[in-house]
């Protein structure tokens, strides 16, 4: 571009200001080197440490807040914040290399929360992988190891693309807009970036802090991780047993006695579980479903009193599915697969009788709750009432397991998939509901049946909730039912799920007549019209709720512990427990509320309210 002369009365400023421009020019116009780039990246790797390991910290205690469960809405929150924080990072940061490390801190973060020392399962998991694929083609189960340690390695492969990909525009966008010396960050960019991220954990730490009651209300915790690392998608064997003054669990490789006031270990030793457990058993001896037999240890678990093996001689039948408690934690009755079932006398570990009494069909391990759910088994003083498959109910003599009735549905299959009945008992009558709408009443003495109520609407979700005549229940799609169990008659009805969300799960609680789905909590009350006592958007509860009279206990798939009082819908205290909750993780105590987590961690809250 040509220079035009201004006139002027002084020639020689003429000129200085000529020679100002062109060093100007020159100046604009200098290249950054790769010389240039490769010091800048050694001058600023001290700082770009800090910010690693306050990124790493940041996604330890994140991991220690959550587990992302795909049905919360607030793992879309935590997701948010996250990518803005990378975002942020990169744009202070503008280095390829630095940016994509830093998400990796991140997820690193996370895993060591979730995992602990998971470098070391992953590898080998990867090393092992043609026995692990052989192991789950003979089970006919997925080989879970491998997923996990697959979907590890290529998040952390996902999030360095996506972060070498965003560095790219974002140093590209500085260069264009503010010159390409702005193309690499600086000593300020990045001491920026450490003030936001201690900024960013002091915020999230007081979040913690803040948002719930767990200074005033949590007693002790017992804190696990996933162990073995497929527990993160599948269930494991573990047990949970609540005895008089102490707490017995087990995980993969070990058992461990808890004392139920502090939570402190009293002792520990090796063991290896065998069976999927739901839900917390209340029991006086420490009765445990090993790998291959059954041990039954005294209160302090350092003596081992009894070890039974296992009745049944076979690859696929000896290990147990799961067990039940009965006559008050005297008595021991476990199920194995293809339809056995063992009586077993619990303080002395010994085998009283075993019977086929299902379909000899494989069941699934992984997830054995769809096996044999509560509403398909009933205990009496003197018998057992089991609903079975293709519509069979069958009563055995707790004696000696001989037969005393069978019931033969007359429709024992629908669309090529078997039936069975959902049984609940009253007095000396019980009722099993059929999702084929068909509800009848028998005798528990002799199986008779005494009342049917058949109309296809009738397609129960919960056991039968009844007293003499009239019975109540929830339906598909949330309707309440109020009948007369002898012909039907509907007596009232209401839809409680008026926006039914078929992503989430539908809880439900028959005698305190409670249906929960998504956030929203609804009660029906005494006239038979639903009531909505709480709608927590954010929330998605997912834990078969607790009740202490009109008090009811609650827990959402991100760790949130609700206690409400169910007539006036008022919420006495939340609390937060570390970790990801399941169907079965609440159990009440006497003043406190017990809680376990999907790791298999304990959080023990004080459950009063008030002054």
């Amino acid at each position: 571009m040509e220079e035009i002369p201004i006139i002027s009365n002084n020639p020689i400023n003429f000129e200085s200001k000529n020679k100002q421009t062109q060093k100007t020019n020159v100046k604009s116009s200098k290249k950054v080197t790769f010389k240039d780039n490769v010091i800048n990246w050694f001058y600023m790797f001290p700082l770009a440490f800090i910010a690693f390991v306050q990124l790493y910290i940041f996604g330890t205690s994140l991991g220690a807040h959550t587990t992302f469960p795909v049905m919360s809405f607030s793992s879309l929150i935590y997701f948010g914040i996250i990518v803005s924080i990378l975002v942020f990072i990169q744009m202070m940061m503008r280095s390829i290399i630095f940016s994509m490390f830093a998400g990796t801190a991140i997820i690193f973060g996370l895993f060591n929360a979730w995992f602990g020392e998971f470098l070391i399962p992953v590898f080998e998991n990867i090393k092992n992988i043609s026995d692990i694929v052989q192991a789950a083609w003979s089970r006919k189960t997925l080989p879970y190891e491998l997923l996990v340690s697959g979907s590890m390695s290529g998040l952390v492969l996902i999030v360095v693309f996506a972060q070498f990909f965003l560095s790219l525009i974002i140093k590209s966008f500085f260069e264009i807009f503010f010159g390409k010396e702005w193309g690499n960050g600086r000593i300020y960019g990045f001491a920026g970036a450490i003030i936001f991220m201690l900024f960013v954990q002091m915020a999230f730490s007081g979040y913690r802090h803040f948002s719930s009651d767990n200074s005033e209300k949590l007693q002790w915790k017992f804190e696990q991780k996933y162990d073995p690392i497929e527990q993160f998608v599948t269930n494991t064997p573990n047990e949970f047993l609540i005895g008089k003054d102490k707490i017995w669990l087990t995980n993969s490789k070990n058992s461990w006695c808890l004392d139920a006031k502090t939570g402190k270990i009293n002792s520990k030793r090796s063991f290896r579980p065998g069976v999927v457990h739901s839900g917390f058993k209340i029991t006086p001896t420490p009765v445990f479903l090993g790998s291959d037999a059954l041990y039954v240890y005294n209160d302090s678990l350092n003596i081992n009193l009894y070890k039974t093996d296992y009745p049944i001689e076979s690859e696929n039948l000896n290990i147990p599915l799961t067990s039940y408690e009965t006559d008050e934690g005297k008595n021991l009755l476990i199920f194995f697969d293809y339809g056995y079932v063992g009586f077993y006398g619990a303080e002395k570990g010994k085998l009283l009788w075993i019977k086929q009494i299902d379909l000899p069909i494989a069941a699934n391990r992984s997830f054995p709750d769809k096996f044999l759910e509560n509403g398909y088994f009933l205990e009496e003083k003197d018998r057992f009432i089991f609903s079975c498959n293709n519509g069979i109910i069958k009563c055995l003599s707790k004696e000696n397991g001989n037969e005393l009735w069978q019931y033969v549905h007359g429709t024992p299959k629908v669309n090529g998939n078997s039936l069975r009945a959902l049984i609940s008992k009253s007095q000396d009558r019980f009722v099993a509901a059929y999702k084929t709408g068909e509800i009848f009443t028998f005798n528990t003495s002799d199986g008779k049946k005494l009342y049917q109520a058949i109309n296809t609407q009738f397609e129960a979700i919960t056991p039968i909730n009844f007293d003499h005549l009239e019975g109540d229940f929830f339906a598909k799609n949330g309707i309440y039912y109020k009948i007369k169990l002898d012909g039907g008659i509907i007596i009232s009805t209401e839809n409680t799920l008026k926006q039914k969300n078929d992503y989430v799960p539908t809880i439900c609680d028959i005698k305190n007549r409670i249906i929960i789905n998504g956030g929203k909590i609804t009660k029906v009350n005494d006239d038979g019209k639903a009531e909505l006592i709480l709608n927590e958007e954010r929330r998605t509860f997912i834990t078969q709720p607790k009740f202490d009279d009109k008090i009811m206990y609650v827990g959402s798939a991100d760790g949130w512990i609700y206690c409400i009082h169910t007539g006036s819908a008022h919420i006495k205290w939340k609390v937060k427990a570390d970790g990801e909750l399941a169907n079965d993780s609440l159990a009440i105590l006497d003043k406190n509320i017990l809680v376990k987590t999907k790791s298999g961690s304990l959080f023990c809250f004080n459950r009063e309210y008030g002054n």
